[in-house]
């Protein structure tokens, strides 16, 4: 700091400053505020200088500024002169504060933490009577506005010591100081001998009961809550604060502040006996009737107080499963009757009041859990968890219930009619709003009583079904949503073993058999649809199991029905859910249902793909056609007799429009349109080979590959250019599934696909971004993957046919480039394996010559580049066992090669590695040779 600036110039900067902030031209070259920032950390400087200007007849901000500046001093300064000095300045300028003319509420709030900060600093070696002093403020002329300064006071005491509001890093002796305060106000002399704490308790007590001004009683109760935690339970317990605190539960806004004090009270840690004589004493299930009966509460208030109970409720539970059978046997009785106060709240109409007791009844399960298979004889704490089972399970069944007029497609925000080229997918997860997340958290309690008891649920959901008419059809809605979630929540809960029971003809499988049977699949609202196709993919085994044939093909086919009537007349998200859960019924019940059903369901299956092909594949999106495809494949494969004819039936038309989109004069009109078409055309053919094991590929593969060699891939290969990837994963997808079996079809198109890579690859020049050299690693990734996959998939005759035999020398070089990417170097090692070890390269001398040449030399100058190679780490150590293999492999086909090449790279490593040639101990031996080599050099 240059200099110093007397009191009228530092009262101008303060004030120039707040201009500058409040002014439109925020951008001014004012140098007040970096002034005024560098000050504060000088405040041996500046704590003489803000002094004076904390007088009432100064600006607001001004005094502002100046309590601020001795903030930061009483923080800064451990000297006890400094902070007596700024006590007396306080001390004597609150007097000065006038009710006619009150400061704002950020003054009081400022000067209230000074006044903190000072108790916080000098109590009790330099300040003896701090309290003392904000009790006689409750006293004195001016009383509303000084009150006010006592109770922000306390609250930002507490702030100080307990919650650290500053956000700083607090350090052990700050921290012993605090605790050194704390204990000092619970246990120093105050007001009336008692501690400075009980004092403060009832000076609060005091202005809550006589202040006629709403906003301090308040401002008082907020603060009592505050300093519950630190009074002795015999305070809190005393009639006087009993009294205010539950006369404050019938007076508007004050409502939720007693409800959170009494949350204090409640949960303030004790032992367990006295915990219990506090519950007793505060008879709150008394307290909370009167107070629902004669003082309507808002919602927020409602919860408060909901909250309570919840808390109160766990802690019955935990004490009266103590040892101490006196202690045990009196909580399980409160718990008796506190049981029936927390159902009352568990069915209350606001989810929000409900959702508060969800921790209490969970925590009820856990006591069921304890007690499963115990007699009466020997309840535990003279509480019976099983005796409320029966009312908990009609209260979780009433809780499932949606509210009437429900909008499940209220987060649906996507126009109703979803194009196959639309961006967006569509979440087949239900919606996670308040309402959705609320029934989530009561499934999962219902689950949990499941666990425990499984055969009274079962009960209680054959009885509620039992309740709905006999045409489900026609009923009412959120009652039989509710009545179906009990059913397909039910296996949630059960455990592993028990899980297995289901599907044995138990009085479980007959609830499904009954269900099944039942037309609730064609109510009026699809959301019982979807849920009664859910109910069938869980249970598929429940179907599975019927013995009678007859009746299972029945209710097979009526499954089937139902899915196609949600895709016909669904909603958006009701078709996207059918076509997924057909894909999965169609998984459960493979191998089930005979041919009948299963042409129904492959008709079905392609009314609803030709609907949707109509209406310009505007009625599904992408992701629903993969699931229909797949469900087609999978069909049949069931269908033994008309697969072949079948498979033409979805593939033809699926090739013949491909055929029409990338026909050269089709292209030129809106090409993105028809190549996200082709797309998803290309993609519906992969999906419905997805549906055939290996043992099913001779069904109907020459349709297939025939189709995919004329139609699809000689045009692709030649004219792909963003969609390269999605070509590749084509090719890739047809050599896994059919092997060698698709020489033909890759035979014409290996070179001519690899050199249309290499015209995509974008040139690398000097001063290229990053970009490009991101794009040429990727293309040529994409080359190498490709040709991984024609070695692996028993394809390595096409690499020497007569049309690729002249470009094998540069493909060779191109799958040598990946040595140089670690992750890629063993497979590409693996690459020269499989071919050499194939026999169809013996009489290709070109080929060996490359090998032992360029291979091998490479792999060596690979592996003993320590800046890039580490035998030490797990990629590169599979890397060298790889090279051992390949080594090997050659040492035994080729010895007279193998010989020259250790010659060779003897001589380049300038090191004798004739080891390499001893054939004893096979290939475990010469793999430790090679690491021999790599750490000896």
């Amino acid at each position: 700091m240059d200099h110093v600036v007397d009191h009228d110039q530092l009262r101008n900067l303060i004030l120039s400053d707040y201009s500058r902030h409040t002014s439109p031209n925020k951008n001014s070259t004012d140098n007040s505020s970096s002034y005024l920032s560098t000050l504060h950390l000088n405040p041996v400087i500046s704590l003489p200088l803000c002094l004076p200007l904390l007088n009432v007849n100064e600006n607001w901000l001004v005094q502002f500024y100046s309590l601020r500046m001795m903030t930061w001093c009483l923080n800064s300064l451990s000297s006890s002169s400094s902070s007596e000095i700024i006590r007396k300045k306080i001390t004597s300028y609150i007097p000065t504060l006038l009710p006619s003319h009150p400061p704002p509420v950020y003054l009081l709030n400022i000067l209230s933490l000074t006044l903190a900060l000072l108790i916080k600093h000098t109590y009790p070696t330099v300040w003896s009577h701090p309290f003392l002093y904000l009790t006689s403020l409750l006293s004195s002329q001016n009383s509303v506005l000084n009150s006010e300064i006592y109770c922000r006071t306390l609250k930002m005491l507490v702030q100080e010591l307990v919650y650290d509001v500053t956000g700083e890093e607090v350090g052990e002796g700050d921290r012993r100081r605090d605790e050194r305060v704390r204990d000092e106000m619970r246990g120093g002399k105050g007001e009336g001998g008692g501690s400075d704490v009980e004092s403060i308790f009832r000076g609060l007590l005091q202005l809550i009961q006589t202040s006629p001004h709403p906003h301090l009683q308040h401002l008082s109760l907020t603060t009592l809550k505050l300093y519950i935690n630190w009074s002795s339970i015999t305070l809190v317990m005393s009639s006087p604060c009993l009294h205010v605190i539950l006369s404050c539960l019938e007076r508007e806004g004050l409502k939720e502040e007693a409800c959170d004090c009494l949350g204090e009270i409640v949960n303030k840690g004790m032992g367990e006996e006295e915990k219990l004589n506090v519950l007793e004493g505060l008879n709150l299930i008394q307290v909370f009737n009167s107070t629902f009966k004669t003082s309507p509460s808002s919602l927020s208030t409602h919860t408060k107080l909901t909250s309570i109970i919840n808390s109160v409720g766990i802690q019955l539970i935990s004490i009266s499963e103590s040892p101490n059978p006196p202690i045990s046997t009196k909580a399980g009785s409160m718990m008796n009757s506190w049981m029936e106060l927390i159902l009352k709240t568990f069915v209350h109409d606001s989810i929000i009041v409900s959702g508060e007791v969800l921790n209490v009844l969970s925590r009820w399960t856990m006591c069921l859990g304890k007690q499963v298979g115990k007699g009466r004889g020997e309840k535990m704490g003279g509480f019976w968890a099983e005796e409320y089972l029966v009312k908990v399970l009609s209260c979780v069944f009433r809780q499932m219930q949606y509210q009437k007029g429900y909008d499940f497609n209220q987060k649906e925000n996507l126009p109703e009619l979803v194009s196959v080229f639309d961006s967006q997918t569509l979440a087949v997860e239900e919606d996670d709003d308040d309402e959705e997340i609320y029934r989530q958290e009561v499934r999962k309690l219902y689950a949990k009583i499941v666990r425990w008891q499984p055969d009274q649920a079962v009960q209680m959901i054959g009885a509620t079904l039992g309740r709905l008419p006999v045409q489900l059809s026609g009923s009412e809605f959120e009652v039989a949503e509710a009545a179906l979630r009990l059913v397909f929540h039910f296996q949630e809960g059960l455990s592993s073993k028990m899980a297995k029971m289901i599907g044995n003809g138990g009085v479980f499988d007959q609830i499904c058999i009954a269900l099944f049977e039942s037309d609730i699949g064609f109510h009026s609202n699809h959301e019982l649809l979807i849920l009664y196709l859910d109910i069938a993919v869980r249970y598929g085994k429940v179907l599975i199991g019927l013995k009678d044939s007859n009746k299972k093909c029945l209710l097979i086919g009526r499954c089937y029905e139902c899915i196609g009537r949600g895709v016909a007349g669904g909603r958006r998200r009701i078709r996207s859910r059918c076509c997924y859960l057909l894909l999965r019924f169609v998984k459960t019940m493979k191998g089930i249902g005979g041919n009948a059903i299963v042409c129904s369901a492959l008709t079905m299956v392609q009314e609803i793909i030709n609907t949707n092909a109509a209406a310009d594949y505007s009625l599904l999106g992408l992701d629903e056609h993969n699931y229909l495809f797949e469900s087609a494949g999978l069909l049949l494969c069931d269908e033994v007799q008309t697969s072949v004819s079948g498979l033409s039936t979805f593939t033809v038309p699926q090739l013949s429009k491909i055929r029409e989109i990338i026909h050269p004069g089709n292209l030129a009109f809106n090409p993105q349109q028809k190549a996200a078409l082709a797309s998803m055309l290309i993609a519906n053919i992969a999906h419905l080979s997805k549906g055939y094991s290996k043992s099913d590929m001779t069904k109907g593969e020459s349709v297939t590959l025939r189709g995919a060699k004329r139609i699809l891939l000689n045009p692709l290969v030649r004219n792909c250019e963003d969609d390269v990837t999605q070509v590749v994963q084509l090719m890739n997808l047809l050599l896994i599934k059919f092997g060698n079996r698709v020489n033909l079809g890759i035979d014409p198109i290996l070179l001519p696909f690899l050199r249309h890579c290499m015209e995509l690859t974008p040139q690398v020049q000097e001063g290229s971004t990053d970009q490009i050299n991101v794009e040429k690693v990727s293309i040529m990734k994409l080359q190498v993957l490709f040709l991984q996959h024609v070695v692996s998939n028993d394809c390595v005759g096409v690499l020497f046919s007569n049309q690729n035999i002249a470009g094998l020398v540069d493909i060779m070089r191109l799958m040598l480039q990946g040595l140089y990417v670690k992750e890629a170097a063993r497979s590409t090692i693996v690459f020269f394996s499989k071919i050499s070890s194939s026999g169809v390269a013996d009489n290709y001398a070109s080929y060996w010559r490359f090998v032992f040449g360029d291979v091998l030399m490479s792999i060596w100058q690979l592996m003993t580049d320590k800046t890039r190679f580490n035998v030490r780490d797990a990629v590169c150590a599979k890397t060298v066992g790889e090279s051992a293999n390949l080594m090997g492999l050659l040492r035994e086909h080729r010895k007279e090669d193998f010989g020259l090449f250790v010659q060779n790279l003897t001589v380049s490593m300038g090191k004798d590695m004739s080891c390499l040639r001893v054939e004893e101990g096979g290939i475990k031996s010469l793999k430790k040779s090679v690491q021999a080599a790599l750490q000896s050099i």
